[in-house]
């Protein structure tokens, strides 16, 4: 065994984070001084950059970060779809946030359980929680098709920035 693994008081969800506050750790981060292992944190999603370093320091050394990581890939490639929205003609473009949308909608099983249950509430958590769970659904083919094709459209395009 080389790790524990702890919760040492950093959290978030849907839109509020904890932040990791190190004089709140102290006792985990004394304990294990005495062992030859370190601690696996959970929830270390959206941490400061200081923050993960005190995180390192007090010995929890492995950090759960894929919310976060898929977070940003989610904000790229909505970006990048509003993006393909001014540059492509209607009839070309990929309809990908659409495509999320109808997929999540049709096949909640990744999300229905985390998220809130009015329609508009469902629809701004699908887009925007913190908890991303569109990560889930980034494999399925409607969307992995919709994605390769606004890529193809926008490695097409020539952007005159003068």
């Amino acid at each position: 065994m080389i790790a524990i693994v702890v919760q040492p008081g950093v959290e978030f969800d849907h839109s509020n984070i904890i932040h990791y506050q190190p004089q709140e750790a102290q006792p985990l981060a004394q304990w294990i001084e005495s062992t030859r292992m370190v601690y696996e944190a959970h929830s270390t999603d959206y941490q400061t950059r200081t923050a993960y370093w005190e995180l390192v320091r007090d010995h929890f050394a492995i950090l759960k970060v894929g919310p976060a990581l898929t977070f940003a890939l989610r904000e790229a490639i909505f970006a990048l779809a509003q993006i393909e929205q001014e540059l492509i003609a209607p009839e070309n473009r990929s309809g990908c946030l659409a495509v999320i949308e109808e997929v999540m909608l049709d096949e909640p099983q990744y999300w229905k359980k985390y998220y809130r249950t009015g329609f508009n509430d469902s629809l701004l958590d699908i887009r925007y929680s913190l908890s991303d769970r569109i990560r889930y659904y980034w494999p399925h083919s409607r969307i992995k098709n919709s994605v390769e094709t606004m890529m193809v459209n926008l490695e097409g395009v020539d952007i005159h920035w003068a």
